[in-house]
């Protein structure tokens, strides 16, 4: 029977079989401990039933290709929902439970796996069934390994905001309460849904994403759900627990917002003394520093984005109205000194 096996499927064979050893050794060489904690839960349930199902699946095309378009569409009703209706189901009803970021995230790194180790096994089928002259169509490892990759990217394009700094902005918005109540004992905090609105002013942070923040804090025991409630449909009250830890994210925004600001600062005064000191920038010099000052200018925009009501507007506007200046000062010098400019163009290099 050996001398009637084609050797291309031979080699194929050992190409997918080395492959896919190699693949799972550098996973398990590269992955960090919180990645296989994560990761452990999903291969050791994914793993037995993509085996069993790829292992049935294949001797009947028919019954493959039917479980892989169920399994396109069950992924495509979970992208929708997830993409296009989890705001609006928010915005309806409560009754049906909240699904976070990181909750779709399992989910399609569950299905990933699931079919992609379906994908491996009916490879490794399609490859084994010529020796006992059983023929597998190759459209169905290939359907299961395009499920598993697109399960795989929508993983992976998932936006997670850092929660850290939306807590810190939660405990800025909840500061005021917390001073109030300093000389009492207080024990929890309410965040009403209406109230997120104040909380995320000025970022580029949306309700669903403080939505899935509190819900993280949830998770973890710091925050429980009330709803609905008489002005909005949910309330958070966050306890002792949670508003520490409130606190210190707030302390970790603060530390990284004031790095920012003196690094920020100190390239500006830099730029400025140069630009001053230097009425003559010409050249690439020139363009650099307008490079630079425009560089800078995004910074800014992109720290009052991302820290909101973190980040006061008054040192914003005042950095912004000095990178003005000096943008105006360059164009100014430039069109002042046009001639010399194209003469010093002109000269030839020393030497």
């Amino acid at each position: 029977m050996a001398s009637q096996v084609n050797p291309e499927i031979l080699v194929s064979f050992a190409i997918v079989l080395a492959s896919s050893f190699i693949a799972l050794k550098i996973l398990i060489d590269l992955a960090t401990p919180s990645h296989r904690r994560r990761y452990s839960k999903a291969v050791r349930y994914n793993l037995l039933v993509g085996t069993i199902l790829g292992a049935l699946l294949p001797w009947r095309e028919e019954l493959a290709l039917a479980g892989a378009s169920i399994a396109g569409i069950l992924l495509l009703v979970s992208a929708v929902y997830f993409h296009l209706l989890r705001g609006w189901v928010r915005g309806h009803s409560l009754h049906i439970p909240w699904s976070s970021r990181e909750t779709m995230r399992e989910w399609f790194l569950y299905f990933s796996i699931a079919a992609g180790v379906i994908g491996v096994v009916t490879t490794f089928a399609s490859l084994i069934g010529p020796l006992f002259k059983i023929q597998i169509s190759f459209f169905i490892p290939l359907v299961f390994d395009s499920i598993s990759i697109l399960a795989a990217l929508l993983d992976f394009t998932i936006y997670v905001p850092p929660y850290e700094i939306i807590f810190a902005q939660v405990f800025n918005y909840i500061l005021p309460i917390l001073r109030e109540n300093s000389k009492g004992n207080i024990e929890s905090v309410m965040v009403e849904d209406f109230e997120f609105e104040k909380i995320n002013k000025g970022s580029i942070y949306t309700d669903l994403d403080i939505r899935d923040a509190f819900e993280s804090l949830v998770k973890r025991g710091m925050t429980t759900t009330q709803w609905p409630t008489l002005l909005g449909k949910v309330r958070y009250k966050i306890n002792i627990d949670g508003v520490r830890y409130l606190e210190a994210c707030s302390g970790q925004a603060r530390a990284i917002i004031l790095s920012e600001k003196r690094k920020l600062e100190k390239a500006i005064s830099y730029l400025n003394e140069q630009t001053l000191s230097n009425s003559g920038l010409h050249g690439t010099v020139r363009a650099r520093a307008i490079k630079e000052y425009r560089s800078l200018k995004s910074r800014v925009r992109e720290l009052e984005e991302t820290y909101g009501p973190l980040l006061e507007l008054s040192w914003s506007d005042r950095v912004l109205v000095e990178v003005e200046a000096g943008l105006a000062t360059l164009s100014a010098s430039s069109s002042a000194t046009p001639q010399y400019e194209r003469i010093t163009s002109q000269e030839p290099p020393l030497g």
